[in-house]
């Protein structure tokens, strides 16, 4: 007994926790995946069939000619086609499977699993100590979007995933500064461009920071060297060999052939044919239709764009909002102005690098562009606020942004501090669970 019990104060409290975090995500996860019907889960049966389109298909990912599942919209050149022809090859080997969508379900439970670890090392690479990286996680996996959208078929998984690895290349390079954390966002950021093609502007983002780097300019001194760095780099040269070729195959080609990297249906297909898909329907009807009421000003544009955002991160589920949210923005609140305090300390104190901006511009110019290139356009040419504006849409900048927040959020190096928000969001994803327990016939269930 006494040999038990002085193990027991061995064990890492805060990694234990972490560990119970883990169990409790995947728990829910592995709920939601088994009992939740179809329909509750965003854009699922889209995603679902695209997959099926795939598996009837040859093995090669590059579908030439399309003349059926037009309600998918285009399959030969859309740029965010990895995740459905990936998902076929779990169809063709778990054929023998008769739950199809079960299947897929807890490919993507797994593929969440992933995330979860990917996370969680990036969190410790950069933060160090265990209950600063506990806290980066407790932040995360309490916005119950991040844990919901982990136990669906949706390609957001799989971006998520090089979303992730991005994140770790970028946090890897900023304290090693060394060219294997270069290739890690090369090869992310080719299989993550054709897995969601709204992981481009984090890529562009990323690279933008490497650039205002010294030390990435100094690899490019010596050519023979850093040829025959890469050379013995063999199997981050074959990933950014294959990412390169699926890269050029549809990026630069629909630039060159269509002139846009996401060519419109009707470009590529017969209109009709195209209007079978009910989002290019839609979007026929209304974009164009312009503000048909008083327009709001850019300012208040943001600040309502915000709020949904933030809402969709915390408590929707499909299109559906849980009721009263406005507890959890009060902590949300207290945290951010905290962590900007511990920013403003670092600038006073001059003990901050240039680079670790990154962890401030890389989410906010994420965002901006989101704005100022699809959500804002889409206001001014269909007067409508909420069209296409989803929190799930910030997951690519999701760890780098939540880990920079704890990262200035720890600068006070107080212990009660760190505590105090650790239980803030230890209570806040308890109390989000219970809601959603509470509340879950207000999301389709059937």
């Amino acid at each position: 007994m006494k040999t038990l019990l002085s193990k027991l104060k061995t064990v890492n409290r805060y990694k234990a926790l972490t560990v119970l975090l883990f169990l409790i995500v995947v728990t829910v996860q592995l709920i939601l995946a088994i009992n939740t019907p179809l329909g509750v889960s965003p854009d699922e049966p889209h995603h679902y069939n695209s997959i099926k389109y795939y598996s009837g298909e040859s093995l090669d990912p590059f579908i030439t000619e399309q003349n059926s599942y037009y309600d998918l919209g285009d399959m030969t050149r859309v740029g965010s086609y990895l995740y459905p022809y990936t998902l076929s090859l779990i169809l063709r080997v778990g054929s023998f499977i008769s739950d199809e969508y079960l299947l897929l379900r807890l490919t993507n439970v797994f593929i969440s699993i992933i995330n979860f670890s990917i996370f969680y090392a990036t969190a410790q690479l950069f933060l160090r100590r265990d209950r600063s990286v506990l806290i980066a996680m407790s932040i995360a996996y309490s916005f119950l979007m991040y844990i919901f959208i982990g136990a669906f078929i949706n390609y957001d998984n799989l971006a998520i995933t090089f979303s992730l690895i991005m994140s770790y290349g970028y946090l890897r390079y900023l304290k090693k500064k060394d060219l294997h954390s270069i290739l890690i966002i090369i090869s992310a950021s080719l299989f993550g461009a054709v897995t969601k093609y709204t992981l481009l502007p984090l890529s562009a983002l990323i690279v933008l920071m490497l650039l205002l780097d010294r030390k990435f300019w100094s690899f490019l001194r010596s050519p023979r060297q850093l040829i025959r760095r890469l050379l013995s780099e063999k199997i981050f040269l074959g990933l950014i060999l294959a990412g390169s070729i699926l890269f050029l195959e549809r990026y630069v080609l629909n630039l060159v052939v269509y002139h846009s990297i996401q060519p419109d249906c009707d470009l590529i297909h017969l209109k009709e044919k195209c209007m079978e898909n009910a989002v290019f329907a839609r979007n026929s009807k209304i974009y164009g239709l312009g503000i048909q009421g008083e327009k709001i000003s850019f300012i208040k544009y943001v600040y309502l764009w915000l709020n949904q955002m933030y809402d969709g991160a915390m408590g929707i589920f499909g299109h559906h909002i849980l009721p009263d949210w406005s507890h959890s923005s009060k902590f949300i609140g207290i945290t951010l102005i905290s962590s900007f305090v511990g920013f403003l300390k670092l600038l006073k104190e001059r003990s901050w690098s240039k680079l670790h901006l990154g962890l401030i511009i890389i989410p906010l110019g994420y965002m901006a562009i989101m704005i100022f290139t699809v959500h804002y356009p889409n206001y001014l040419s269909t007067g409508s606020i909420s069209l296409a504006v989803q929190g799930r849409y910030l997951f690519p900048v999701w760890s780098i942004g939540v880990i920079g927040v704890t990262y200035y959020l720890t600068r006070f190096e107080r212990k009660w501090i760190e505590l105090f928000f650790l239980v803030i969001f230890g209570l806040l994803l308890t109390f989000n669970l219970i809601h959603l327990h509470n509340n879950i016939e207000l999301l389709w269930w059937i």
